[in-house]
């Protein structure tokens, strides 16, 4: 998110300023000046728009496993336990990956969450056969 956390709130009323966290936009604070006068019990509602964006992280290993990551690699060559899916594996987050994602986005101004949850989920699509990705 790169307005700061404010997209979840879809029209928020106009108002105040001083009560704003750091990197959230100030757009829904903003004043609207229309021709027309509001009616009782109507509110000024202002636009919010959050942008979900996606990026690749240069690394030389998975987020989720320390498996390289090579694109000229024959196919399934580059697999490892979790990979795999094998019972009882787990997975191990990449360091690296995160600090570079982290800085990203603090160099873009960003709100960053002080915790990030991952769950690992099970679904059963016969293209997936160990039936479980981490989101």
């Amino acid at each position: 998110r790169v307005d700061g956390g404010s997209c979840h709130r879809r029209g928020a009323p106009t108002g105040s300023t001083s009560n704003r966290i750091r990197g959230e936009s100030s757009v829904a604070q903003q004043p609207l000046h229309t021709a027309q006068k509001t009616r009782k019990g109507e509110h000024k509602w202002a636009a919010v728009v959050g942008l979900e964006i996606h990026a690749q992280i240069s690394s030389n290993s998975k987020l989720f496993s320390g498996s390289q990551v090579r694109f000229s690699a024959p196919p399934n060559s580059l697999v490892s336990f979790f990979d795999a899916s094998l019972p009882g594996t787990l997975p191990v987050l990449n360091r690296r990956c995160v600090e570079a994602a982290v800085m990203t986005g603090l160099a873009l101004n960003c709100h960053i969450n002080k915790k990030s949850l991952f769950d690992r989920k099970h679904y059963f699509y016969a293209d997936l056969p160990g039936r479980s990705r981490v989101r």
